[in-house]
């Protein structure tokens, strides 16, 4: 008998539970997204890496820790409030006597109900389960930001090198806070601010009236002060902490935060309105925007650079056969090519993509390679990357384009290179966050385009702000970023001095590769391969090309491509990251290299002339196998088919390097052994860049092997 009542019992708080957990989806939806954000995937991960290499009392440190409070504070008042508001009761509107239901109270059988009355049993079990639930479930919610921040800073910091007593203090701010909100009524009783209330305020069913369910829950100071606070501050707290970045003190843990309180208290609002109007104002929201906003709404389109001669521009490019033959004749009457036991090398830099970690492994090895062989820079004909690789290289040769103008460039010192270390390891994730969580979002319910609240423009921004604070900025208060793709080889006495960079796109309406180049690409080498400025005749700033080359989404959009069309702008289509295509990059890399050997084969220079590819890419040095897929292994064939795509992608080119003998394919490969943390986002906690500077070494045992390789072409 006892064993049958627990199980009932059981089975009563766990209906209970869910019954209750409906009532909010919402906060359920967002705290999910917290534990995505800080725990699941790497990125946040090494966030929590971040947090736990800062002193106890550092601002960023002291800041997170203040909004993971008050993330609490707002999940425990709003699941409250929400589940006394909550319209658990669709039909029963108040309950009042069975006499004061009939028409005739007086009557002594065969009595007759009022209109719109109906007679009910109410299951008390269930009702009072339901009331206990009520009070007990915000509580616990309250406690589980506190839980998502411990597990996540646990799982990646461990409890080595001091970083304990950060976990230990958050530890126990959580337990005062929440032994608070359960405590928090007692407090006033005995301060004598309210007289002892009875649990009949967390019954069911629901009291609709917010004023009444505020006082009656005792937050009127709450409602008053602290909820409006939250809601206008996160927001602005946000906004502030995104103008403050690009920098190396990463602050997207704040802006995910921020984004989580403010969304927490909008959601409070959806549900009231939803109750007030008997309706589902949410999902009518999304309808609305799905069907008639979003096809008019597109704010994504590349931005674009004023120039009323870019058609002109655009179609004086040579083609890629002329333009390496120019570029050749040029060197040599400089004679600014070496030679290496008479072959003169001829250097294609392919650089794999993956966002901040690819960026910043770029910039480390050319770094090295051009330290101790400052030469190949003039012997480097083109350079092209995918996604984050596009932006490394993008950086590190912009820098010197830049940095040349003050004269010639020291590519041997170190200490010529130790502001591009700053630029490439930058913050570029808290500015796009915050534009993703915000500006951009609201755009989403707006049936017309706003194209400053583009999230894709702020990471545009980050890249140009970043550059400016630490190379020459012009009079017009831009630098080569903010300029025309096209500038550093149009606008210059001596355009072949410089590597081409071949930003690699995708199209999506055709499934098929998308280039910004210098050079006109031609079918002949480059076959089947979207040449963006002849197709569009639009020229785009060089920050353009490089968010284009790294449009990964959720966190950036598909870009709009905008066509000229006799001076009137139409839609071409859409560009996303150029990994979707070829992550590697070295298709591009062996297009070129085609194209040279032709040229070479024509031409028939005095010398022998060797492409070299020099592949920078990333890999993992686990031993053994990966773990076993867990709750994902429905998802295998995905999983598998995505794996399967890039071992292709890898497959193709060590293939083609075997089927052409003549074909010199140099890879540097970010080693990752197991434990290391190194992200695919755009941000690096500082554990992570000394992990990458550390592989990024001439002397480390795995850099020595391509190394090696590439010495029979350098001086």
């Amino acid at each position: 008998m006892k064993k049958t009542l627990r199980k009932t019992r059981l089975l009563l708080w766990i209906r209970g539970s869910f019954f209750i957990l409906g009532r909010i989806p919402f906060l359920l939806v967002l705290l999910f997204f917290g534990l995505f954000a800080f725990q699941v995937n790497d990125q946040g991960m090494d966030m929590m890496m971040a947090f736990g290499s800062m002193d106890l009392f550092h601002p960023y440190v002291l800041a997170f820790i203040g909004l993971l409070v008050i993330w609490s504070g707002v999940i425990w008042y709003v699941s409250r409030i929400a589940l006394t508001i909550s319209n658990l009761g669709r039909i029963v509107e108040r309950r009042v006597r069975l006499t004061d239901s009939l028409e005739d109270p007086n009557c002594g059988r065969d009595c007759g109900l009022k209109k719109d009355h109906i007679v009910v049993t109410v299951d008390s079990a269930y009702e009072h389960t339901t009331g206990v639930l009520a009070k007990v479930i915000p509580r616990i919610l309250g406690a589980v930001p506190y839980i998502i921040f411990i597990w996540a800073y646990i799982s990646v910091n461990g409890f080595n090198d001091g970083r304990v007593i950060k976990v230990l203090f958050v530890l126990l701010i959580g337990i005062i806070h929440i032994t608070y909100l359960c405590y928090r009524t007692d407090l006033l009783v005995r301060n004598k601010r309210i007289i002892k209330p009875t649990d009949a305020r967390f019954a069911m069913p629901e009291k609709t009236d917010v004023k009444t369910v505020v006082k009656m829950q005792h937050l009127h100071s709450t409602t008053k002060f602290f909820i409006p606070a939250a809601f206008i501050g996160s927001f602005v707290y946000a906004w502030i902490t995104a103008s403050g970045t690009p920098s190396l003190n990463g602050k997207p843990g704040l802006v995910i935060l921020c984004g989580l309180i403010f969304y927490t208290i909008i959601s409070l609002f959806v549900m009231y309105i939803s109750n007030w109007l008997r309706f589902p104002f949410f999902t009518f929201v999304l309808v609305l925007a799905l069907l008639f906003f979003l096809p008019r709404n597109n704010n994504h389109a590349l931005a674009k650079v004023k120039d009323q001669h870019q058609e002109e521009q655009i179609a004086a490019r040579l083609p890629d056969s002329t333009y390496f033959e120019s570029w050749l004749t040029y060197k040599k009457e400089k004679g600014s090519l070496f030679q290496k036991d008479s072959i003169t090398p001829v250097f294609i830099i392919a650089a794999e993509g993956g966002g901040i970690r690819a960026c910043y492994w770029t910039a480390q090895v050319l770094k090295k390679l051009h330290i101790a062989h400052p030469e190949m820079y003039e012997n480097t004909f083109a350079v092209t990357g995918a996604s984050g690789g596009t932006v490394g290289l993008s950086f590190f040769y912009n820098y010197i384009f830049e940095r040349a103008k003050a004269g010639v460039p020291a590519l041997s010192d170190p200490a010529f290179y130790a502001p591009l270390d700053t630029i490439t390891s930058a913050d570029f994730l808290t500015g796009v966050t915050y534009g993703f969580m915000f500006p951009d979002l609201f755009q989403r319910v707006l049936p017309w385009p706003i194209q400053s609240w583009d999230r894709a423009a702020f990471l545009n921004k980050g890249f140009s702000k970043v550059f400016a604070a630490h190379t020459r900025v012009n009079d017009a208060g831009s630098t080569l970023l903010d300029q025309s793709i096209l500038t550093p080889w149009l606008k210059d006495a001596n355009p072949f001095h410089r590597p081409a960079i071949l930003f690699n796109s995708l199209y999506v309406e055709e499934g098929q590769k998308a280039v910004f180049s210098p050079y006109r690409i031609t079918k002949e080498y480059y076959e089947d391969a979207l040449d963006i400025l002849d197709a569009t005749k639009m020229l785009v700033p060089m920050k353009e090309g490089m968010v284009s080359s790294a449009r990964f989404p959720v966190i950036t959009p598909p870009g709009l491509m905008m066509q000229n069309v006799n001076g009137r702008e139409e839609k071409f289509g859409h560009l996303v990251d150029g990994g979707y295509f070829e992550n590697t990059a070295v298709q591009t890399a062996q297009q070129t290299v085609m194209m040279i050997k032709s040229v070479v084969k024509r031409i028939k220079p005095a010398g022998r002339i060797v492409p070299v590819i020099i592949s920078l890419s990333y890999g993992s040095d686990t031993s053994g196998h990966r773990e076993a897929m867990g709750a994902g292994y429905e998802a295998a064939p995905l999983a598998g088919g995505i794996n399967t795509l890039f071992r292709w992608i890898d497959g193709v080119k060590a293939m083609s390097v075997k089927l052409d003998p003549d074909l010199n394919s140099i890879n540097f490969r970010l080693t990752k052994f197991k434990g290391d943390r190194i992200p695919l986002g755009w941000y690096l906690s500082e554990p992570a860049r000394k992990l990458i500077e550390k592989y990024a070494d001439v002397n480390h045992f795995k850099f020595q092997k391509p190394y090696k390789a590439l010495k029979p072409f350098l001086k």
